[in-house]
């Protein structure tokens, strides 16, 4: 189960991403699709002879119709390079890299001194779920907050029992 949960995670991730990265994705209707149409044409009717203003509607018809293909335009979406957990991973591990260093710091801390753990977890909590510094701080701040008296009373009660 956990399996198919972290790999329809990972397809939604990717999804999203996609569609992030690609942006609102609009479909011109309406007024722009006629600003983008007579654009177009006025591009394509630039290499005859003749300016089209100058054309009756019969010859512009005539035209467009046989010479153009019927005013067929093609719109090209631009999309940017498809999206690269890799690269993204690899720019975040960038950016984050002192959070990164401090975690791994505060994992050998918890391992090696347990009574370290509401550290350990605030790190690592703040690494997962803060997005700015100050929020970072705030998390970690907390979890001292309520972690060591939580981690003194624990020890206390497991000093006492083992006594």
């Amino acid at each position: 189960m956990f399996v198919w949960t972290v790999a329809v995670y990972t397809i939604w991730l990717r999804a999203h991403m996609d569609l992030k990265q690609r942006g609102d994705g609009e479909v011109p209707t309406r007024y722009k699709s006629v600003c983008i149409l007579a654009s177009a044409l006025d591009r394509e009717l630039l290499n005859f002879d003749e300016k089209p203003e100058a054309l009756t509607n019969q010859q512009l018809r005539y035209r467009i119709s046989k010479t153009l293909n019927g005013g067929r335009i093609e719109m090209l979406d631009p999309l940017p390079n498809k999206y690269s957990i890799r690269t993204k991973l690899w720019a975040w591990m960038k950016r984050e890299r002192w959070w990164i260093l401090l975690a791994a710091v505060a994992i050998a801390v918890g391992c090696t001194f347990p009574p370290c753990s509401p550290f350990t977890f605030g790190t690592l909590l703040a690494v997962a779920i803060g997005t700015t510094n100050r929020s970072r701080f705030v998390i970690i701040l907390g979890c001292l907050t309520i972690g060591i008296p939580v981690a003194t009373v624990t020890a206390y009660f497991l000093l006492i029992q083992y006594m």
